[in-house]
């Protein structure tokens, strides 16, 4: 049989797409590494989505709709970590296995069988591609720390030549964390981190694939949301809020919130409760748009949130998501064509 093998040279960088966790897509080898593609030969049956603060859960039914078997590279891109946005003093990510090449723990699962991935990061700076300035320096950028900073990295970045220091300066790979001039300097990363793991996968005629991916997520958090709501001693602030009552965000806060669709019962609820809980915002993202390199659309989609608990709140701009237990909501759509991706808010609680 004529097997197909899709490893086509394109221009475009694979990093330009990706902006966080994003659903399976295809890509070949081009001169600057993975890149992705589109085909109309393969389409997506089925994909169930599970998304909560402990585990990504992404399951896909593939079908090869031609007459020939079809072999193509399949890549999952974890979402990138923005180092120039993050600090001690926060916002902070939480990285479940940090300080491992697989900081995720990132599975890929064949027809109920485990598969090794292969694995390919880039370290950028206003989406221009520096690892090899990293790499010539002995800078081991591929693997973050606790809270995406890596104390490694910034011994490294510490001990090198001035002349070597003040280039990643100009460049923008590097910041300086320290306390004010009369602090050592303390190097720590600015560049973004780009994960994508990827695998050949073949398609027979007349079957379906079936491919799962878990993970845990990468979370962006911060404690301060009570802060908008009361002060230290437990008074009442007066909130004023901007926007439509689907979607409302504090006017001095409007890029962090408005992404998530706060409605006016998400804002009073959050009021209601924060006399009785301690909060923990916690953001994650998922490209649905990716699915669209498949052939489209979607046969059926089927998407789960999942709260730590009854009395933490989730917010997202999604229509027709249904409450279906004390902790989970969910979405299905037939014949879906993702036009836009998922942002989510989890408020979780926590007693007092």
């Amino acid at each position: 049989m004529n097997m197909q093998l899709k490893i086509i040279l394109w221009v475009l960088p694979f990093f330009i797409c990706l902006t966080a966790l994003a659903d399976d897509t295809v890509v070949g080898l081009g001169s600057g590494g993975l890149e992705f593609l589109s085909t109309d030969e393969i389409e997506m049956v089925q994909e169930d989505l599970t998304i909560s603060t402990n585990i990504i859960d992404a399951r896909y039914i593939f079908r090869n709709i031609t007459d020939h078997p079809v072999k193509i590279m399949v890549a999952f891109p974890l979402p990138i970590i923005d180092f120039s946005k993050f600090s001690y003093y926060g916002p902070a990510i939480n990285l479940p296995k940090f300080n491992g090449s697989n900081f995720v723990d990132f599975k890929t699962y064949v027809n109920n069988q485990i598969i090794e991935t292969k694995v390919e990061t880039k370290a950028l700076v206003n989406y221009s591609d520096i690892s090899n300035e990293l790499r010539k320096l002995n800078i081991n950028f591929e693997i973050p720390g606790p809270q995406g900073f890596n104390e490694n990295i910034s011994k490294k970045l510490s001990s090198l030549k001035k002349a070597d220091q003040e280039k990643l300066i100009k460049l923008g790979a590097i910041q300086n964390l320290k306390a004010d001039d009369s602090q050592p300097d303390l190097f720590y990363e600015n560049w973004s981190l780009v994960t994508l793991y990827y695998w050949t996968q073949t398609f027979p005629v007349g079957q379906t694939v079936q491919i799962r991916h878990t993970y845990h997520p990468i979370i962006e958090e911060s404690a301060g949301f009570g802060a908008l709501l009361t002060d230290y001693t437990g008074k009442p602030i007066p909130l004023v809020l901007e926007g439509t009552p689907d979607a409302r965000y504090p006017a001095d806060s409007r890029d962090y919130f408005k992404p998530y669709c706060m409605t006016d019962e998400f804002w009073k609820l959050a009021r209601e409760k924060n006399t009785r809980f301690s909060y923990e915002s916690k953001k994650i993202n998922f490209i649905l748009k990716t699915a669209n390199a498949w052939r489209k659309p979607i046969g059926e989609f089927n998407f789960i949130i999942e709260r730590n608990n009854p009395d933490s709140l989730v917010s997202l701009c999604m229509d027709g998501i249904k409450k279906v237990s004390p902790t989970r909501f969910k979405l299905t759509k037939t014949n879906f064509i993702p036009d836009k991706d998922i942002d989510i808010f989890f408020l979780e609680t926590n007693k007092n």
